[in-house]
């Protein structure tokens, strides 16, 4: 039995017992972390991924300008961090059946009034990132991306993230280098990266009573999808919901977490955070190969029903494939899902919500119809590191006899 997500290879006894000198590590994780993004970059750790978001709209919004462009498909917590940080979300469209951003929708909503576009890298990278890098640029506005699932993706050889203004990775607890809280923010301009490292410098650093709670979250869905827990309980527990359940898949947005800017988000990683990273940088370059070999294997059996299956191929291959998601439409979605879970399967649903149904969100300006039916209409594969090249066999099959293909 497969889980369709994993916590990838934690050590939970360095959150309580400390590590080296958090200076020391510190300096090794801009190094490190330097060299994989690439010369010209600088950039800072933080104790909270989603900070990299409200640090990097403040510094662009001036004047007049406070409208944020950014996709919906996304946590809640993600456009909190930029109204907490004095922006206004304006939601723009996918291309249908597809994460790429529709460019034309991105062009009519740049106004005079945005101050910043922001761009998700999500399975693939955004296929059309240097036309909307020209559109920004020709329309005189900030543009940053959230890599906070693409770790290691690369666009034209150039990792994601360092051909924009700046950038965030996330690298807490489901990602693919994780601790159980953070990631970093950086910049190839000299100017915006001084302004980050002005905002931060007298934040706190992350203590083991910060990180507990957080631990203790983890550690529980660690031990639920491993064997034996995940065959024998987790699963049943899964196959019984759902023959219960009139609706398969829930569609409402979660709950934000963060309502305010507290003492866990202005904050710095702790030595232990930074030590963790430090010691797993080399199983980056494995894992992502290991997700492209089953991405390459779904494609045998899927590949015309794949979410954004117009991306060019170069894109692809720099893709990091965090999982793979196919699109199989609205009227079909929930019984699909649903049969393959009760035949021992466990697939996903979408990755993440549509947020302009949130109801905090609802009256923003922008659009969002692609992106809710791609939310009702996607069924996701696992590719994470327990997905072995016979599974991922087996269940291009299935999937592919159990939509048609």
């Amino acid at each position: 039995m497969t889980p369709k997500q994993i916590i990838y290879p934690i050590n939970y006894t360095r959150a309580l017992f400390g590590a080296s000198s958090a200076l020391t590590e510190v300096e090794q994780f801009r190094k490190v972390t330097g060299g994989m993004l690439g010369g010209g970059v600088e950039l800072i750790p933080l104790g909270r991924a989603r900070m990299g978001i409200y640090l990097l709209v403040k510094q662009a919004i001036r004047g007049g300008k406070n409208k944020v462009i950014l996709s919906p498909y996304t946590i809640p917590d993600v456009i909190n961090m930029v109204v907490l940080a004095g922006g206004e979300p304006v939601f723009v469209d996918f291309v249908h059946r597809s994460t790429n951003v529709d460019v034309s929708h991105l062009e009519g909503l740049i106004a005079d009034n945005v101050a910043c576009v922001l761009v998700t890298h999500y399975h693939v990278n955004q296929n059309d990132f240097y036309l909307i890098k020209a559109l920004c640029e020709r329309k005189g506005v900030y543009l940053f991306e959230d890599c906070a699932i693409s770790l290691s993706g690369k666009i034209d050889n150039k990792h994601v993230g360092t051909e924009s203004d700046g950038a965030i990775l996330s690298l807490s607890g489901f990602k693919f280098l994780n601790y159980f809280w953070g990631g970093c923010v950086f910049s190839r301009h000299k100017a915006i990266f001084q302004a980050l490292e002005t905002e931060t410098r007298e934040w706190r650093r992350l203590d083991r009573w910060d990180y507990l709670p957080q631990v203790l979250k983890t550690l529980k869905y660690d031990l639920a999808t491993r064997y034996p827990f995940f065959d024998w309980a987790v699963f049943p527990l899964i196959k019984l919901r759902q023959r219960r359940s009139a609706e398969a898949v829930n569609l409402s947005p979660p709950r934000l977490e963060s309502v305010a800017i507290d003492a866990t988000l202005e904050s710095l990683p702790s030595a232990s955070a930074l030590a963790e990273w430090n010691g797993k940088f080399s199983t980056v370059g494995r894992n992502l190969q290991h997700r492209r070999r089953v991405a390459a294997i779904y494609d045998q059996y899927l590949l015309e029903h794949v979410v954004a299956g117009e991306t060019d191929k170069i894109v692809r291959e720099g893709s990091c494939f965090v999982n793979y998601p196919i699109y199989v439409g609205q009227p079909l979605r929930n019984g699909i899902y649903k049969n393959l879970i009760l035949s021992g399967y466990d697939i996903g649903a979408s990755l993440y919500p549509n947020c302009h149904e949130h109801d905090k969100f609802a009256d923003a300006k922008g659009k969002s119809s692609n992106v809710r039916d791609l939310v009702r209409s996607v069924i996701t594969l696992p590719t994470h590191p327990r997905v072995s090249e016979h599974y991922a066999h087996v269940l291009g099959r299935t999937v592919a006899q159990a939509i048609g293909a």
